[in-house]
């Protein structure tokens, strides 16, 4: 009913037994008319206007909150559910999704990032609740060790994982959102084929050159820098005190540990997971509120601490700084040389 036309028309064959579900939908397996395996995503009925009943509950139940504990204040549960009804209002959109597809496969091409494999949408085959793509190979990362274990260089992965999450990031200024295991798929080829594209996080080029700060401060041990990168953002408001910001997050990493300013230690993908902790949490006491996609980039960063866990535990990131470094500088030497300069002047 939803294409007008006879299903038989369109699909050569259809599972009627999902491959998967979630809350949001489920998958099933099918093929086109022609033979090419695709996908067929479709949203559970009335979803939207359920979404949009228990959202405007949540913002009830948050101003309550907010006006009679300090501590819900200090958490700013009005900012959360905010940013919850943004990313959920675009997810059950399918037609968000399959634009984030294409223009994601359109960076990843513009790279040149070949071990890098995404589901296209099929354009007639589209509409805000059904979406058709292509399929896929490949098992969650998690399991890829088990399943190709001839196939699978963990540090190569990772090195590409890090790699290809800040080049879509900085350079392109639009990445996958939710690169949680079950959407980073490893192929028999020992290479990535990643799927769900229904949040994507996009930055205009002042976000950009933000982040940059933020990354180089990581890479100088600066505290003062990163959170130099951040209110660049917008995550920290131009009066702030930064001097009083940076000691506050010093001291909360070492109460945690104190290899994680001295650096004595291997610094690894737990250690970065555990600054983000240290500024999500200094932030939000001090009554800042992070913006949306620099929440999407910190949530990446801390799925890479899930993906490092399995495919590449205990590599030290301090290693792969040159390197990766070295790849921007080689292949963005103006744009990177202008952001540099402005962090050192």
């Amino acid at each position: 009913e939803t294409f007008d036309a006879p299903v038989e028309l369109l699909l050569g064959s259809f599972d009627p037994t999902p491959m998967g579900a979630a809350s949001i939908g489920q998958v099933h397996a099918a093929t086109l008319t022609d033979g090419t395996e695709v996908v067929v995503k479709i949203r559970r009925p009335g979803l939207r206007e359920r979404f949009v009943s228990d959202l405007r509950a949540m913002s009830l139940a948050a101003a309550a909150a907010e006006r009679a504990s300090e501590n819900a204040r200090v958490a700013n549960l009005g900012g959360f559910v905010e940013l919850f009804a943004q990313l959920v209002l675009e997810e059950v959109d399918f037609r968000f999704e399959a634009t984030n597809m294409v223009e994601l496969a359109l960076a990843a091409g513009d790279a040149g990032q070949a071990y890098l494999k995404s589901p296209l949408p099929i354009p007639h085959l589209v509409t805000e609740d059904i979406l058709v793509m292509t399929r896929m190979p490949g098992v969650p990362y998690n399991l890829a060790l088990a399943t190709y274990p001839d196939a699978v260089d963990g540090e190569r992965l990772l090195r590409l994982a890090v790699t290809g999450v800040l080049e879509h990031t900085i350079a392109y200024g639009v990445f996958h959102g939710d690169l949680h295991a079950g959407n980073v798929l490893i192929d028999p080829e020992g290479d990535f084929a990643v799927i769900d594209y229904g949040i994507a996080g996009r930055l205009d080029a002042a976000q950009r050159a933000a982040i940059v700060r933020f990354l180089v401060g990581f890479a100088r041990n600066d505290t003062l820098l990163q959170l130099r990168g951040l209110q660049a953002f917008g995550a920290i408001p131009d009066g702030a005190d930064l001097h009083a910001l940076a000691k506050e997050m010093e001291d909360r990493l070492n109460q945690l540990d104190p290899a994680f300013l001295d650096r004595s230690t291997a610094v690894t993908v737990d250690m970065l997971s555990a600054l983000l902790g240290a500024i999500i949490r200094v932030l939000a006491t001090n009554g800042f509120q992070l913006p949306k996609e620099l929440i999407l980039f910190f949530k990446n960063l801390l799925y890479l601490n899930g993906f490092a866990s399995s495919l590449a535990p205990g590599m030290n990131l301090l290693s792969e700084i040159e390197p990766i470094f070295m790849y921007f500088v080689g292949k963005y030497p103006e744009q990177l040389a202008q952001i540099l300069q402005g962090i050192d002047d």
